[in-house]
């Protein structure tokens, strides 16, 4: 069997479930399954001089990353939002807390009623 090859992303994924322990949802309550893996999301974008670190990280899935991308064209206060309480979940160094789970609610409920009108 050959060397398994990890980007830096993927290896703060790795780092990042270790300290937050996702269980079956993101970070934006979205199903972890095989075909919607965890994926790093930069909260300051690279192209913003964002790093790649866990402090500047979020673990979220690939329809998660899908749908930011968008809101950060269409609805930018929605995306920023998520953002903020992406780097709340960061400074607790803890996985997300009930208050959180409330606000994912909240902001997905917004997010798809945004992208998908309903």
């Amino acid at each position: 069997m050959g060397k398994i090859y990890i980007n830096e992303n993927q290896s703060l994924v790795l780092d990042m479930i270790k300290i937050y322990q996702p269980v079956d949802y993101d970070w934006m309550s979205y199903l972890i399954t095989v075909k919607n893996i965890l994926t790093f999301h930069h909260i300051i974008e690279q192209s913003q001089h964002g790093l790649t670190t866990i402090e500047n990280g979020a673990l979220i899935t690939k329809k998660g990353h899908r749908v930011l991308n968008i809101l950060s064209k269409e609805d930018y206060p929605l995306y920023r939002a998520w953002n903020d309480l992406f780097k709340d979940i960061n400074q607790s160094m803890l996985p997300p807390n009930e208050e959180h789970k409330n606000e994912m609610q909240m902001l997905k409920k917004y997010s798809q009623k945004k992208i998908y009108g309903n």
